[in-house]
Formats: structure tokens, C-alpha cells, sequence
């Protein structure tokens, strides 16, 4: 009898198997490229918005350093101009700190001890959490439980026991609950209730040292004037009244203010009347006429007012209705528009303002506008949270997309297999086993998803840092987080690949199953 020799079946190594799914894709360039595609709008959509999230975020750290001084500036113009509403003494109570400045001005305003301060301290912060639950409520949610009140009215309305075991079978029914256990709550309105004539007195303590603010600079009465025209004695004075205002911020509040004053007063000049005879000089400067005296003093009885703003337009040439003043901020901040702004106006006329203190306020009041719009822009991006940064929605979005990118991939991987039935057929006849099929589509696919993520990376670079830089200008490229983008770029592109490998697992499957003999009968 012939004895039959059972032998191993032929393994191939994963070289071959790479040498196979290159030589696939070659053949195939063009069902790869649809892959290819794919993965690189994926890689290119998240390369967008890490890169523009990462550039944002570090812009809107920055740019703190940057408005501090306006803010400091704001603050203390409203502090000893406007008394402090109660919500706004909630919100100062919450952020105050032992020992700090505001904590100084609360307990001088209201004759508190420390342990009457910590206690208030304690009460805002529990208050500012609850009013940021009822904020968050949607109106569906919040009607039924308090009404249409708002703020400290809710707190004031729950004192009536009536109304606070309403409060509770309501809220028992409701699936967002308190951030509190209920008897917190019941806590706090007690506190609430015994904190209100320590705020009350904290409140009419403010508002006898803004009066004697009025009082003491009763002539021309001006909160950014006596900022700016202060003095080292100026922190000693607001201090007899309660105010804390530190000797190391003094020289940067009083610069801010004299630069806030110059900028002010270098935008009246615009509608400033001056005469047009050195106007009409420079226009006729090019006549080759020389003109009689009859017509000097003809020209000098006919000379007229005209505003600094038409003088403007005509210089630009440009229609008058369309000159504004940052327009006005660009042309002086150069030596030679400076420099046409004295002749036109005269130095007795400028309130002190040289050639060199009109570029420099200029500059200031364009880069004050380019801060407030960067700062705006920024204002979403500091404030969001999440993963990597990213909001809800956007992670939404994203996985929304990448779902969408997965069935593509799947979709043009299924037809690949459909396309290449014999192929199949013929290595599986060859020995090629149920594994090695199901790893040459996944390692083609992974190949393809390596090739487009690194075009995707590279095209989300762009548009990332294109974008920032058109929305945060020389704050993009100053704040550049070039190490951050590095790691984004490495995530889009293993998130890229691992798309790929996922959208391959089914129809790499599909044909690993695939029987020889049914591939080989199909055309």
C-alpha cells in the first residue's frame, strides 16, 4: 500500500505577504486611492481642529498678560465710580481669598471680623454653584420648580416652607438633580437668610466710600481723570475710604488711563475745524503760476473751516463717509502722519500731545482693538473643556465623521474583495490559509490609511495654522505650541490607521471565508 505523507501546510512570512498587498495596490491604484482619500479628509478634518484648538487655547492664555492692564484699568474706574450691586458682591465674595485685597475692602465697608468674612466667603461660593444649576435648567425644567424668578430670588422665595416642599416633590420627579444633596440646600437657605444683613452692610459701605470719592474730587468729577492724573499719595487717600488699591499697580492703572485719555482726545481731533489754507497749499503746490498779491489776499479771504476728517479723506482719497477712526489711528501712527496732523491742527491745539506720544497712543488704541477682537474669538476656546479641549459637540461631530469614514472604507474594501474573487480563489487553492487573507486586506488597508494620514496631517497643518493666524494674527504665530502640534499630528495619524484596520476587519473576514471552488465559478 502507498503511504500518503500529510505535510505541513506552507506558511508564508509577512514579507511576502507585504510584498503581495504592494504589488495589489499597484494594480489597483485607483480603488486605494478612494482609501487613500478618505483617511486623508479624516486626518485632515482632526489635524484642523486640534491644531486650531491647540494654537486657540495657547493664545488665549497669552493673551491674559496682555488685558490685564486694561482690566485693572476698568476695575478701578467702575470701583470708585459705581457702587457694587449685591450679585457682584457675590461673585467677588466667591473668588476672595484671606488676606487679599478684596478681602481688605469687604472688612473695612462692613466692620467684619475674619470669621464673619469666611462664613460670607463660604455662602457665595455655595450660592454661585446653585445659581449656575438654575441657569443651566431649561425652561421646561426651571418653570415648574421656581418660576420665572431668577438669581437671588429663587433663594428668597424658598425661605416660605410652602414653597420649598413644593420645590422638593418637584425636583423628586425631575431626572437632573441638585449638585447637592436637598438637605445642603435647606442648609444653605439658612445661611443665606442669616448672611444677607452682613452683605447688606458690606453693600452700604461701598456706597459711602464712592460718595466720598465724589466728594473729594468734587471738581470735574472723572474716574479715569483722577487715575491718571494721580500720585503716590492717590493708594493712601482711597484707602482712608475703605479702598485697597496696591502701590505696584498705581504706575500701570495710571498708565492705561493717561494712554485711554490720549486715545480719546486723538479721536475727537477728527472732527477738530481747521483752516483748508494749508490744505489748498499742498493741493496747488504743483502749480508752475505763481499767484499776485491781489490774488494771495484773494485766496486768504476765501479761506474756510473745514474738519480734520476731510482733510483725511482727501489725503487717503477716499470718500469722507468711509474714513473711521481706527482709520484715522492707522494713518497717524507713522512718522509722516503725525507729523501732517501737527501741521493741520498746530501744536497749540493738541492738549500737549507730541509727534512721538500721537504714534505711541495710536498704536496703543489699534493693538487695544486687535486684543478686544482676538479676546472675543478666544472666549469659547478658554472656556471650553473636555476631552483633548474638544467640546461635546465637537467630539460629536468627530465621531460622527470618522463612523461616516469607517463605512466608506468598508464600503470600497467589500468591493475590492468582490473584484478579486479568483485572486482569492487562486491563493487559497495555492495553501494560503483563512489567517493569511484576513491579515494581507487589513495590512493593505493599514498601508493605506499610513499613506493617507500623513497627507491628511500635513493638509490639516495648514489649514489649522492658516486659520488661527487669519483669526488671532501675530498672537497665532507668537504663541506658537509647535511640540503640542507634533503630538496632535501623531494622534490623527494613529487615529487615521486605526480607522483604516477597523473599516478592514469585515471584509477581510468576508474574504477569508470565501470558499475556492464558488470564488473560481464566479466572473
Amino acid at each position: 500500500m502507498k503511504t500518503i505523507e500529510v505535510k505541513d501546510q506552507v506558511r508564508l512570512p509577512l514579507s511576502r505577504c507585504v510584498e503581495l498587498v504592494l504589488s495589489g495596490v499597484k494594480f489597483r491604484l485607483f480603488r486605494a486611492s478612494i482609501t487613500v482619500t478618505i483617511i486623508s479628509l479624516a486626518g485632515a478634518f482632526l489635524m484642523t481642529i486640534l491644531g486650531e484648538g491647540l494654537i486657540a487655547r495657547r493664545v488665549a492664555g497669552d493673551i491674559e498678560s496682555h488685558i490685564a492692564p486694561r482690566r485693572a484699568l476698568s476695575f478701578w474706574v467702575t470701583r470708585i465710580s459705581v457702587p457694587m450691586s449685591s450679585p457682584q458682591l457675590v461673585r467677588e465674595l466667591a473668588k476672595t481669598q484671606a488676606g487679599d485685597d478684596r478681602w481688605r475692602e469687604f472688612a473695612a465697608w462692613g466692620h467684619l471680623s475674619d470669621a464673619q468674612l469666611s462664613q460670607l466667603a463660604g455662602v457665595a461660593r455655595r450660592q454661585v454653584i446653585y445659581e449656575a444649576y438654575f441657569e443651566d435648567l431649561g425652561e421646561g425644567q426651571r418653570r415648574p420648580l421656581v418660576g420665572r424668578i431668577q438669581g437671588e430670588q429663587i433663594f428668597a422665595s424658598l425661605q416660605d416652607p410652602a414653597r420649598l416642599s413644593a420645590f422638593k416633590d418637584v425636583l423628586r420627579t425631575m431626572s437632573r438633580q441638585l449638585p447637592t444633596p436637598v438637605a445642603e440646600l435647606e442648609t444653605f437657605l439658612r445661611d443665606w437668610q442669616a448672611a444677607g444683613e452682613l452683605n447688606l452692610a458690606i453693600l452700604e459701605g461701598n456706597a459711602r466710600a464712592v460718595e466720598g470719592v465724589r466728594k473729594t474730587y468734587t471738581k470735574d468729577f472723572d474716574p479715569q481723570l483722577i487715575l491718571a492724573e494721580s500720585d503716590d499719595s492717590l493708594p493712601k487717600t482711597l484707602g482712608t475710604m475703605g479702598f485697597s488699591l496696591p502701590a505696584r499697580d498705581l504706575p500701570v492703572v495710571r498708565e492705561q488711563a493717561q494712554l485711554s485719555l490720549d486715545a480719546k482726545r486723538l479721536a475727537g481731533l477728527l472732527s477738530e475745524p481747521v483752516s483748508e489754507t494749508a490744505a489748498a497749499a499742498e493741493k496747488n503746490a504743483g502749480s508752475t503760476k505763481e499767484p499776485t498779491d491781489d490774488s494771495s489776499a484773494a485766496g486768504a479771504r476765501q479761506t474756510t473751516k473745514v474738519l480734520v476728517k476731510n482733510l483725511l479723506a482727501r489725503r487717503l482719497d477716499v470718500d469722507i463717509a468711509a474714513v473711521t477712526v481706527p482709520m484715522f489711528y492707522q494713518e497717524v501712527k507713522s512718522s509722516a502722519g503725525s507729523a501732517w496732523l501737527v501741521e493741520q491742527i498746530g501744536k497749540g491745539r493738541l492738549g500737549g500731545l507730541t509727534d512721538n506720544r500721537i504714534r505711541q497712543v495710536a498704536q496703543y488704541a489699534l493693538d487695544q482693538s486687535k486684543l478686544e477682537t482676538v479676546e472675543v474669538s478666544v472666549s469659547q476656546v478658554a472656556e471650553g473643556g473636555g476631552f483633548m479641549g474638544l467640546n461635546p459637540r465637537t467630539l460629536a461631530l468627530i465621531a460622527v465623521s470618522f463612523f461616516v469614514c469607517i463605512v466608506g472604507i468598508a464600503n470600497a474594501m467589500l468591493m475590492s474583495v468582490t473584484e478579486r474573487f479568483r485572486e482569492i480563489a487562486t491563493m487559497k487553492c495555492l495553501g494560503a490559509t483563512d489567517g493569511f487573507i484576513m491579515i494581507n486586506f487589513i495590512l493593505e488597508s493599514i498601508m493605506q490609511g499610513i499613506a493617507g494620514g500623513i497627507i491628511g496631517v500635513i493638509l490639516g497643518f495648514l489649514l489649522g495654522t492658516l486659520r488661527a493666524w487669519s483669526s488671532y494674527g501675530w498672537m497665532a504665530l507668537a504663541n506658537y505650541p509647535a511640540a503640542n502640534l507634533a503630538q496632535a499630528a501623531v494622534v490623527a495619524l494613529v487615529v487615521g490607521v486605526i480607522i483604516s484596520a477597523m473599516a478592514a476587519v469585515y471584509p477581510a473576514y468576508v474574504a477569508a471565508r470565501l470558499a475556492p471552488m464558488e470564488a473560481m465559478r464566479i466572473e
